[in-house]
């Protein structure tokens, strides 16, 4: 199916509820953008994913679509039947429908593609990314980047300004321990590493941590450190306000998370840790980054098949922090 813009003029995104995965899709969808910038976009998503789009000026319009707690007004076969009543109403040209279902079918929009289709065409190694480029291209939309990228109120650029004016001479390494517990790197790992840092070559160590266990495991780190070498990043830290300040930074040491996926957007020097995962799907997108993966035979693996460890918490902590460092010095330099 190839679009004509001349008949376009409103567009509906079915977005995804994970950060992450929504970040990896906007490549794709800055492109229709450009293609079709006339058009008023509206994005139904994930309210958290909702809540982290909401200053984007390219969309008109951003609508919570929670199809999972049982309190949400989508919730469940009748849910969905309201949720296309409402997607009717208005009155779209154009679904792409980033979660690939058959809702595009009854929203009456005079293109209503089904990505879906698209996928058994595409190679299964394809980083996700590239993924949603080429569907959006086999729409006939120009591919004129491949760029991530997030918006960022002028004021948390400020904000981050005013945070690193305390710390002009040192370089700025952040550190997210965080993410699922079998893709954590061990806390220990990243504390050495992190002082190590600091010894060797002076560098301010900001530690980040979203949830209450994550804030638990940065606490812990920030503790572990000298006070005038450790900015706090923890806590219920808007989005925005850590891409401003991953926009400053040096460095970026990561495991498998939405933040990762973040310091892509903002172009942050990333080291990347895999093991349980696949970077090559799922990986730093457009960044220079390193990623590091275990001495095993059996790493990079897919989180669906069966642990030949017999256990995916051990996995990470066959990366040691001395190669860690190798690939933070790689990268400052």
């Amino acid at each position: 199916m190839r679009i004509d813009p001349a008949h376009i003029s409103r567009v509906l995104v079915i977005g995804l509820s994970c950060i992450g995965d929504m970040l990896l899709s906007m490549p794709g969808i800055n492109n229709l953008k450009h293609y079709l910038p006339k058009a008023r976009f509206t994005l139904w998503a994930g309210p958290t994913v909702v809540n982290v789009f909401k200053h984007d000026p390219m969309w008109s319009d951003l609508v919570p679509y929670d199809r999972w707690s049982p309190t949400s007004e989508f919730y469940g076969f009748k849910g969905r039947l309201r949720a296309l009543r409402i997607m009717r109403k208005g009155h779209f040209d154009l679904v792409v429908d980033l979660r690939e279902t058959l809702m595009p079918l009854f929203i009456g929009a005079r293109y209503a593609p089904l990505l879906l289709l698209k996928r058994p065409f595409l190679p299964k190694t394809i980083h996700e990314a590239e993924r949603v480029i080429q569907k959006i291209y086999a729409l006939g939309v120009p591919i004129v980047s491949r760029s991530m990228s997030y918006y960022v109120p002028e004021e948390e650029r400020q904000y981050a300004e005013e945070t690193l004016l305390s710390f002009p001479q040192k370089k700025l390494v952040i550190v997210n321990p965080g993410g699922r517990e079998h893709k954590r790197w061990p806390v220990e790992n990243v504390i050495e590493l992190s002082q190590r840092l600091i010894e060797k070559r002076q560098c301010l160590i900001g530690i980040m941590g979203y949830t209450e266990e994550e804030q638990t495991i940065a606490s812990r780190i920030v503790k572990s450190l000298p006070s005038d070498y450790t900015l706090n990043l923890f806590g219920r830290v808007p989005m925005p306000r850590i891409a401003a300040i991953l926009q400053k930074a040096d460095l970026f040491v990561t495991n498998d998370s939405g933040p990762l996926h973040l310091a892509s957007a903002m172009g942050t020097p990333t080291v990347a840790i895999y093991g349980p995962s696949l970077p090559d799907r799922f990986g730093p997108w457009g960044n220079r980054h390193i990623v590091l993966l275990p001495q095993l035979p059996c790493a990079p693996c897919d989180e669906g098949k069966k642990c030949l460890l017999g256990n995916r918490l051990k996995c990470l902590g066959h990366i040691s922090v001395e190669d860690a460092l190798q690939a933070c010095d790689n990268l400052l330099k």
